[in-house]
């Protein structure tokens, strides 16, 4: 996080951005180094922190409130401050608005599945298939024998202190604004992480060498279009189209991406001296290909290639 912020100046990033870390990033120390270089930040936080699970607990029924509903996300929301302590090293304390979400319907789906696995571990054990090293024994009172000798007992009070925050997720921020627009900003992490997964895999840009900053900036330019392209066509190949009194399922469903780009890449562009443009040979496959992607002119008038 400290590199993180001494290099944000050299490449002109404003400190009035909302930054959005994930949260791996989310500690007290990092929070205070936030604060402290007055960067506005939104943070996912894991619940398993005290402070937030106190901010939880203060703030139980208010999750079951429908006042606390955030409209179109099938969610309740309550929103807090939280003062983090300083250090001896830096005693100055900040100051931070934490955001806790719940679904019920994610409580209930993760509470199935846990007690489910507890059932199936129970059944393991005492037919000696379960490993002894297993993380869910943590759930159960110390066993006195191997597996597959004597039934393990339950530790009930871990179990309900896993099952109580099912369904519980939150956000820190030095910023106080809706519930909504806190999740909203950072479920756009999302959109960035996939479009850098289709420069990486899609495009194939994976390395940014370059003998300068030109050339290197010129290479992320050209990935960025690229990217941009194939997220269009993807879009174009996701949905039915009819063409005449002919309906078309989405291509998506003959064709993967690559699988397309392979097949009309078959097609050859040629130009000659005198700035004459046409095309090779297309197959009727290839043309209609094109027409359920909307790009027929594409094939009408090669000279917008030049």
């Amino acid at each position: 996080m400290h590199d993180l912020l001494t290099r944000w100046e050299n490449i002109g990033v404003s400190k009035k951005i909302i930054s959005i870390f994930d949260r791996g990033y989310c500690s007290r120390e990092n929070l205070r180094l936030l604060c402290k270089n007055k960067h506005h930040f939104i943070m996912a936080a894991k619940t398993d922190h005290s402070f937030i699970r106190d901010a939880i607990e203060d703030n139980l029924p208010a999750f079951w409130d429908m006042t606390n509903n955030v409209r179109g996300h099938n969610l309740t929301a309550v929103q807090t401050q939280v003062t983090i302590p300083g250090t001896k090293e830096d005693p100055k304390s900040c100051s931070v608005w934490v955001y806790i979400y719940y679904s019920l319907a994610v409580a209930n789906n993760e509470q199935d599945k846990f007690l489910s696995d507890l059932v199936t571990f129970e059944e393991d054990w005492i037919n000696g298939l379960a490993s002894p090293d297993s993380k869910l024994l943590r759930f159960y009172e110390t066993p006195d024998s191997e597996p597959g000798k004597k039934p393990l007992i339950r530790n009930n009070d871990a179990v309900n202190e896993k099952v109580r925050y099912m369904g519980f997720f939150s956000m820190i921020s030095d910023r106080k604004l809706e519930s909504k627009e806190i999740l909203e900003i950072y479920r756009t992490r999302d959109c960035i992480e996939k479009c850098f997964g289709v420069i990486k895999t899609d495009v194939g840009f994976t390395t940014t060498r370059g003998h300068s900053d030109v050339s290197v900036n010129g290479r992320l330019l050209l990935a960025f279009i690229a990217a941009t392209i194939v997220s269009w066509l993807i879009k174009a190949m996701s949905v039915e189209v009819k063409i005449g009194k002919k309906s078309y399922a989405p291509l998506l469903d003959e064709y993967s991406l690559m699988e397309l780009l392979e097949d009309v890449g078959q097609i050859r562009f040629y130009s000659s001296s005198t700035g004459k443009v046409w095309l090779g040979e297309i197959l009727g496959r290839h043309r209609l290909v094109f027409e359920r992607l909307g790009l027929e002119n594409c094939l009408l008038n090669p000279a917008m290639y030049k």
